[in-house]
């Protein structure tokens, strides 16, 4: 995401990335590619209102599109979409073919919550043609889906032994 918002910030546009829990380390690094970074300012907040906070990011920002990341935040954005009714909503897919008898209940209902909302995204982003294929395997119309393949450096994100 990161990666993202910087390329699209050193093109001109206005990135903000709004995270539910503290941005960490690369939250610095947003900062630095000058994207706005917002978080909830106490665990309370991020436990409880998490959707207050989301809806106030969004209807504050105005945002062009909305582009969250994961099941879960897919979800949120698309449950809460009637306060913005006018906004895009761009899912970004990034699993596939979990073994949902490995998770609990509540990771269940998010799952099945993401198959029954996708046909709602204005367009998905999946990272891999698994992906793709598995969405437009629940319903969702194949021309609103796009591979867009992950943007890593493999030497940056490797294992550090040393460094734990």
């Amino acid at each position: 995401m990161v990666t993202l918002g910087a390329g699209l910030a050193a093109r001109g546009h206005e990135v903000h990335i709004g995270c539910l829990h503290h941005p960490g380390p690369l939250g610095e690094e947003a900062l630095e590619a000058g994207i706005a970074v917002h978080a909830p300012r106490s665990r309370v907040m991020k436990r409880l209102f998490s959707a207050v906070f989301l809806v106030r990011l969004v209807w504050n920002l105005k945002p062009d599109v909305v582009h969250p990341y994961l099941t879960q935040n897919n979800v949120k954005v698309s449950l809460l979409r009637f306060f913005y009714p006018g906004t895009p909503v761009v899912w970004g897919v990034r699993a596939t073919s979990l073994n949902l008898g490995d998770y609990g209940i509540r990771d269940r209902i998010i799952a099945w919550l993401g198959r029954q909302l996708s046909p709602r995204a204005d367009t998905v982003i999946c990272n891999s043609t698994g992906a793709r294929d598995e969405i437009v395997g629940v319903g969702l119309r194949p021309g609103l889906v796009h591979v867009v393949p992950n943007g890593i450096d493999a030497d940056r994100f490797r294992q550090l032994p040393a460094q734990g």
